[in-house]
């Protein structure tokens, strides 16, 4: 006779069926405009802000420029080949991506070749962490820790990037 252990269920007893959850109707699918049906960002694209974007590293700032230096995949062949670039700190007039000045840009695009949004890296994030790092464990503020990337309010990043 087999021995039965403590939780365990005999052979052919059925197992307790489980209520499948109802679907949530409140739930929309979440979805990424294109910049230029989001009424917020269409700015970005007329004119495209590509083309305030610096690509020669002579004229870009120190950090960036080093940023641009130490990725070959950066040449500036290739970042105006695909809008990538570095947004200078004088916009001349130009307000357009304030919030991503002296940042390295790129262009997030869907399937449709269609922009979605513009994501700017920090060249100085490495910087900016050894400093926070440096302070002791009861100065810092973990609300304070430097961001490497900057996405913009609302885009859904896990849709385009992770599947």
């Amino acid at each position: 006779m087999k021995q039965i252990i403590a939780g365990e269920k005999p052979a052919g007893t059925p197992l307790p069926k489980v209520a499948a959850k109802p679907a949530d109707t409140k739930t929309e699918e979440k979805q990424n405009l294109p910049l230029v049906e989001d009424e917020r960002s269409r700015s970005l694209m007329d004119p495209p802000i590509w083309e305030k974007f610096v690509t020669d590293v002579a004229a870009m700032s120190p950090e960036a420029s080093a940023y641009v230096r130490r990725h070959p995949s950066l040449s500036s062949e290739a970042m105006a080949k695909w809008h990538v670039g570095i947004l200078p700190t004088d916009g001349g007039g130009d307000k357009r991506g304030w919030s991503l000045r002296n940042h390295v840009i790129y262009p997030l695009k869907s399937e449709e070749n269609e922009v979605l949004a513009f994501v700017g890296r920090d060249p100085n994030y490495e910087t900016k962490v050894r400093a926070f790092e440096a302070k002791p464990p009861e100065q810092r503020d973990a609300s304070k820790r430097p961001n490497k990337y900057r996405f913009p309010k609302g885009f859904h990043r896990g849709i385009e990037l992770f599947g």
